[in-house]
């Protein structure tokens, strides 16, 4: 792999990384504020809201758990202990 291909996959994996980080923020934010919008329709203190949040929370956590588990399975196939 030269240089140009080491730098051009750091980069994909800086935006990975950001476009990962922003779901892990605005995931549990947009269900809580869907959770908000709920409670105000039927009148309830802000027990959806916290609990749409939460599931954002493992929702979020969970898609990142299975990205990485498939990331290392992947990585892992090109290795030489992986060859039959």
């Amino acid at each position: 792999m030269d240089e140009m291909d080491s730098r051009r996959e750091l980069y994909q994996g800086f935006s990975s990384t950001l476009s990962r980080a922003i779901e892990l923020v605005l995931a549990p934010l947009l269900f809580a504020g869907l959770g908000l919008l709920v409670d105000r329709a039927l009148g309830t203190s802000p027990i959806l809201a916290i609990a749409f949040g939460v599931v954002g929370v493992i929702g979020g956590a969970l898609r990142l758990y299975y990205a990485y588990l498939e990331t290392m399975k992947a990585q892992n196939r090109e290795k030489p202990w992986s060859r039959a």
